[in-house]
């Protein structure tokens, strides 16, 4: 009866202490698992974040992309608007140029056609002096 009652007190201690590791052991294995957690979050947390800072420098290449492009598109508009005015303005200039070019030609030819009657009366009146 002794050894029963030994047997049967060191089965009890063995299942106590037994118990009590499987808890150490799962209270282990919680920290672990909540450590490991926190640890993925913290890395997750850094791929997004990563991620995301490539996606925003993304973004900003394509809207500077954009508007490079837009901004080319006006200047080119407004180059156009300028060579337009320009063209226009030259030959506005170019036409003031040969009307003044025009007008003293005008002006010498009616100046050389009237010293040629001049001349001419001056010639006829001489001759009929001449005759008289």
């Amino acid at each position: 009866r002794f050894l029963a009652l030994k047997n049967a007190v060191m089965l009890l201690q063995y299942r106590w202490r037994a118990t009590l590791l499987a808890w150490k052991e799962r209270k282990t294995f919680i920290n672990m698992k909540q450590a490991t957690i926190v640890i993925q979050s913290h890395i997750r947390r850094w791929q997004v974040q990563r991620m995301m800072a490539k996606q925003h420098r993304a973004a900003a290449i394509i809207q500077a992309a954009v508007r490079c492009r837009i901004e080319m598109k006006r200047y080119s508009i407004i180059k156009h608007s300028v060579c337009v005015l320009q063209c226009y303005w030259r030959a506005t200039m170019l036409c003031r140029k040969e009307r003044e070019v025009y007008i003293r030609k005008k002006q010498a030819a009616i100046i050389i056609q009237a010293n040629v009657r001049r001349w001419q009366v001056q010639r006829m009146i001489a001759q009929q002096h001449k005759a008289a």
